[in-house]
């Protein structure tokens, strides 16, 4: 598990010892071993070794959180052409999947929105709203 460090958000401390992203995170989450860390400039990178390396990043626009669960990587993006409010994504490291359903969500964005679950269970915390997926994003409630 590891944190931003918020004097120096390149800085990622963990058990072991620190370890440098390879941006200035604004999220970051883990499960295990994987973690996920989102970038000030919006891309997205991930580690498969605590933070010891990390991807390349991956550009996602809209990107406003992230999660790790055991077994996949979320992303979360909001107020994009096709949808107003909030959707997930998942991502192997690489390549982003097809977005889940569109939550109409007021005042979602950057630092009022978190996804957090495990396996196909997902939940959402954008705005003032706190939803669940039981299919990994595809529908909210």
């Amino acid at each position: 598990q590891g944190f931003i460090c918020p004097r120096a958000a390149t800085l990622v401390p963990r058990p072991a010892a620190a370890t440098h992203a390879p941006c200035t995170a604004v999220g970051l989450s883990s499960a295990g071993n994987r973690a996920i860390a989102l970038c000030l400039d919006s891309s997205v990178i991930v580690s498969g070794d605590g933070g010891a390396s990390w991807s390349a990043p991956v550009a996602v626009p809209s990107a406003v959180a992230v999660g790790a669960t055991p077994s996949q990587f979320v992303v979360a993006s909001a107020a994009e052409a096709e949808c107003a409010g909030v959707r997930t994504r998942t991502f192997d490291g690489a390549t982003l999947d097809a977005p889940g359903g569109c939550v109409d969500v007021a005042d979602a964005g950057g630092g009022n929105t978190a996804v957090a679950g495990s396996g196909t269970e997902l939940y959402l915390w954008a705005g003032g709203a706190f939803l669940r997926s039981a299919d990994a994003g595809g529908t909210w409630s």
